[in-house]
């Protein structure tokens, strides 16, 4: 990224929206190789431009948004667990929540 430091929230929100928008590219299926930063920014509904104010290519972008999403989904399945005692029930929610998140193996995310 060419500017990560002292970020304001607008543009937090901005990244945050072209990472997002990189996933569900994904998730329809969308072929990572035939991604163009246009696609992403159109999707994020922001300018072309503005992808470059942060990042150096859309190679940067696809990779730092699924890492972006591998952390959501950690955090996820740690604050679901995080109350839960019994080593049984973690390993029985976890399995569960792997379950209910197959649906995205497909998007090259998992």
């Amino acid at each position: 990224m060419k500017k990560q430091k002292n970020l304001s929230q607008s543009s937090r929100d901005k990244i945050e929206k072209m990472y997002q928008a990189v996933i569900l590219l994904l998730d329809e299926g969308k072929d990572i190789n035939s991604i163009k930063v246009a696609d992403i920014t159109e999707r994020a509904g922001i300018g072309k431009g503005t992808a470059y104010e942060y990042f150096e290519s859309k190679e940067e972008i696809i990779a730092n948004a699924m890492r972006y999403n591998m952390k959501k989904q950690a955090d996820s399945l740690y604050r679901l667990n995080e109350e839960t005692e019994s080593f049984r029930e973690r390993v029985m929610q976890t399995m569960d929540w792997i379950e209910n998140n197959l649906k995205y193996k497909d998007s090259g995310i998992q």
